[in-house]
């Protein structure tokens, strides 16, 4: 990923406006697929294993 805004940063500095809204364009669709996988696996992953995460986080605020 860090390629690529590398190279988007070159593209802006060439003033390459097809490159530049190419490269960004394939990066917004990797982040979309990313954001999915994080909402379609990972949070509901997170939801399971921290069933009482209200009361783990009032239970932190009294503490602090």
């Amino acid at each position: 990923m860090l390629n690529s805004y590398v190279e988007i940063n070159k593209a802006a500095a060439r003033k390459e406006k097809e490159q530049f809204l190419a490269l960004t364009e394939t990066l917004m669709v990797t982040m979309q697929q990313h954001n999915m996988k994080e909402e379609q696996i990972l949070y509901p992953m997170i939801d399971q294993s921290l069933p009482n995460a209200v009361e783990i986080i009032e239970r932190m605020r009294t503490i602090l």
